[in-house]
């Protein structure tokens, strides 16, 4: 899989083998990366091709390409965004800070699921 980010508000994930395109997700979109073990696409405004950054972090099922959840930490625009290997974690840098979040429970139903940055450890 390829991911792509185009005009700050989609991402495109395109099958690197045939070349073709795959799905398109839409929303807050500039940093895209994927969980080195867990089955989601992480999303995120940068603030670098949109206006509007709210500093959300959207969490995508790589396998349906349905959101399974948004976490909001109040910390600002995000600067990247990282997965963590060996665990169910990801990591977030704002420009104000940096949040540590478990997802991995996110990811047991489709059902969007939002986060008021409680889940800090």
């Amino acid at each position: 899989m390829t991911l792509n980010t185009l005009e700050g508000n989609m991402c495109t994930i395109w099958d690197y083998l045939s070349g073709t395109l795959v799905e398109t997700l839409k929303g807050n979109m500039g940093t895209v990366c994927s969980h080195p073990e867990l089955p989601v696409l992480i999303t995120a405004s940068d603030g670098t091709k949109q206006k509007s950054v709210d500093g959300t972090v959207h969490l995508w099922s790589s396998s349906t390409f349905s959101l399974v959840g948004v976490l909001n930490f109040d910390l600002g625009r995000v600067l990247g965004v990282a997965g963590v290997k060996g665990s169910g974690r990801i990591v977030i840098n704002h420009e104000h800070g940096i949040a540590v979040a478990e997802i991995g429970h996110m990811l047991e139903s489709e059902r969007p699921h939002e986060s008021d940055g409680s889940e800090i450890e």
